[in-house]
């Protein structure tokens, strides 16, 4: 068991007017975990336990708000990560870059200053400066995650996928995904099923998760009708959500969700976890959310 440190980002959304500026708080908490995977997964529930409850107590500026979990921004080994952290023990690190030294000035005592976060975006292996510290190899640990939470089966996606549909069946978890990603950083991953017909022409891409994408609002006097989709063979999948491309990475990067559910879920069958994302849009298990978020951590966002 090792011990690590969880950045939680939770900011406050008004209920009834729109805003300009968000007020967010980053909460660092210790985390005691097998790897990084438990970690990750452990450190989503924190961050849903410490939501306010939404009883239209909370107010931000004067005006009613809720209180929303945004994700978790990374997770950090602290240093000598088996034992017990206590008094002195490094348990994290912000990378901050500044334009000037007036500007670290006015952070330390506590003004608004303009900086830029700078965590983990060193390559692999390389060793990253942060107050005249070598810290070796933290990249790995330290990169900002995206927040995959639902996965959905097509058989076919590019990265000018402008909407996602599903067959009529399927309206109750359309409807409860938009409500849980839209307006949020949350991502829909879109996976190629391993049993994709011939006529789709994507056999390369069969079994991988081949990219995510961000739901969009839907449009005034647009409906979840006007996103239909009809399959070659005929079949006609009525329903639909916009949506925006964020990842779509060469298929040689794309991750094969097989071995994902082999590696976090070793005594389930895979068919039986594939079974449940046919024809339907599926929220992830903490542990897949946060193995799934990982993987695309390495690569290149579109949008």
């Amino acid at each position: 068991m090792k011990w690590y440190a969880a950045h939680l980002i939770l900011y406050f959304k008004a209920k009834d007017c729109k805003q300009r500026s968000f007020h967010a708080w980053e909460n660092i908490v210790l985390i005691h975990a097998r790897d990084e995977n438990e970690a990750f997964a452990k450190a989503e529930k924190r961050g849903r336990d410490e939501l306010l409850g939404d009883d239209g107590s909370i107010c931000w500026g004067g005006v009613p708000a809720e209180m929303v979990f945004a994700g978790v921004r990374k997770v950090t080994l602290c240093e000598d990560e088996e034992k017990r952290p206590t008094d002195g023990t490094e348990v994290s690190y912000i990378e901050m870059e500044f334009s000037s030294e007036e500007a670290i000035q006015k952070l330390i005592v506590g003004e608004a200053a303009s900086l830029k976060i700078t965590d983990g975006f060193a390559e692999d292996g390389a060793a990253v400066e942060t107050n005249g510290a070598m810290k070796a190899d933290q990249s790995q640990r330290c990169k900002i995650e995206p927040n995959i939470r639902w996965i959905h089966a097509l058989f076919r996606f590019s990265p000018e996928c402008d909407h996602i549909s599903v067959p009529q069946n399927a309206m109750g978890e359309l409807d409860m995904m938009q409500r849980d990603l839209v307006g949020t950083d949350g991502l829909l991953a879109i996976y190629i099923p391993e049993r994709t017909p011939d006529s789709y022409e994507v056999p390369e891409l069969r079994g991988r998760v081949a990219g995510a994408v961000r739901l969009d609002k839907m449009e005034d006097g647009k409906t979840i009708a006007d996103f239909s989709y009809s399959e070659p063979d005929g079949k006609h999948w009525p329903y639909g959500w916009p949506c925006k491309v964020v990842y779509a990475p060469p298929i040689a990067d794309c991750p094969e969700l097989r071995n994902i559910v082999k590696e976090v879920f070793p005594d389930k069958r895979f068919g039986e976890y594939a079974k449940q994302l046919f024809g339907k849009p599926h929220r992830l298990e903490p542990e897949m959310r946060a193995r799934l978020s990982r993987e695309f951590a390495r690569l290149t966002r579109l949008a």
